[in-house]
């Protein structure tokens, strides 16, 4: 593909420079016949001027395509903090959040249930799913803000991304703003700005930025903030392609704890996360609907014996409603 662009590239250069040697020639010729008025000579001259300086505007394009080089991008890990951790790093298995059974209201109105309590522990990647209107950015706000049962780790810090809230709006420029919060070294906090396309933005104020771009600081801070859990909705809104994969690699790099509402498939696809689902009014888990699969294989198991002791004590009853049971109950135990 790279060579495809270099050979369009200089297809286009050598069109160029032979329409600018032909106008020098037609412009010549022209200067001879009194006929032609001075401005068409003066016209020829300027087209021509014009055609060659694109020929070497493409030319140096060429040149710039040939030392192009792929950009690698550093892992973020532990290593890549400078801020001290103490106050946000618990170890590895244990509890940041123990969420309790409940129902999820907004305005008095039920959205859905937590039928069991959830754990989010200090490393857990969970994407959290379901239809639109079921309640995800409802419950995400009320995480963030505390404000559903459970048990909170006197550690946690929780940042929050939602792309239809703005930040408050600073005196300071991007770069200033950053480092304040950031808890990553320069060279990494650096290369996520750059990620997110405002590394040419650095210097601006925060004040002046798009609506886009100040989605994309938005984003910025809370990603590089310092926190132990961040929670963020619908995060790949605005990026662009390499945007929405060094997003990717920065979620399965990062050492702490990440909760993420999104609807963009082939992003959900390339992260490595345990998925939560809100489905008839329910939040679960794979292993809750594992267990609950099995309690309804045991009852079966239970009914179907009980069907077989029946009918195995009735005299009036045919063999043949005996092995349709019998055969029912092993394939049931064989599942």
């Amino acid at each position: 593909m790279h060579q495809h662009r270099i050979a369009r590239l200089k297809k286009a250069s050598t069109q160029k420079l032979q329409q600018g040697k032909a106008a020098k020639k037609l412009t010549h010729n022209k200067s001879k016949h009194k006929s032609y008025s001075d401005w068409k000579t003066k016209n020829g001259e300027r087209a021509e001027k014009n055609l060659l300086k694109t020929s070497h505007i493409l030319a140096k394009r060429i040149s710039n395509e040939k030392v192009v080089k792929p950009i690698t991008h550093k892992k973020i890990t532990l290593k890549n903090i400078t801020t001290n951790l103490t106050s946000i790093t618990i170890p590895k298995n244990s509890s940041l959040v123990k969420i309790a059974a409940q129902e999820i209201t907004i305005a008095k109105k039920k959205l859905f249930t937590i039928p069991r309590e959830l754990g989010i522990k200090a490393t857990d990647k969970i994407l959290l799913t379901g239809n639109n209107g079921v309640g995800k950015s409802v419950f995400l706000k009320k995480l963030y803000k505390q404000k559903i049962e459970g048990i909170f780790n006197k550690k946690l810090r929780v940042g929050y991304f939602d792309q239809n809230v703005a930040s408050s709006i600073s005196e300071g420029t991007v770069i200033s703003s950053i480092m304040k919060t950031t808890m990553f070294d320069r060279s990494s906090t650096m290369q996520a700005l750059g990620d997110l396309n405002l590394k040419e933005h650095i210097n601006d104020k925060i004040a002046t930025l798009s609506g886009g771009q100040l989605v994309c600081f938005n984003l910025a801070e809370t990603l590089l903030g310092k926190y132990n859990l961040i929670l963020l909705d619908e995060p790949t809104n605005f990026l662009d392609i390499s945007s929405i994969e060094a997003l990717e690699n920065f979620i399965n790099d990062y050492p702490f704890a990440i909760i993420i509402v999104s609807h963009d498939k082939k992003f959900i696809s390339d992260i490595n996360v345990k998925k939560w689902e809100i489905v008839h009014q329910q939040l679960l888990t794979p292993s809750y609907v594992h267990q609950n699969k099995n309690i309804d294989k045991e009852n079966q198991i239970e009914l179907l014996k009980f069907k077989l002791d029946k009918l195995m004590a009735d005299p009036n009853v045919s063999i043949k409603e005996i092995q349709n049971i019998s055969k029912q109950l092993k394939q049931l135990k064989s599942k």
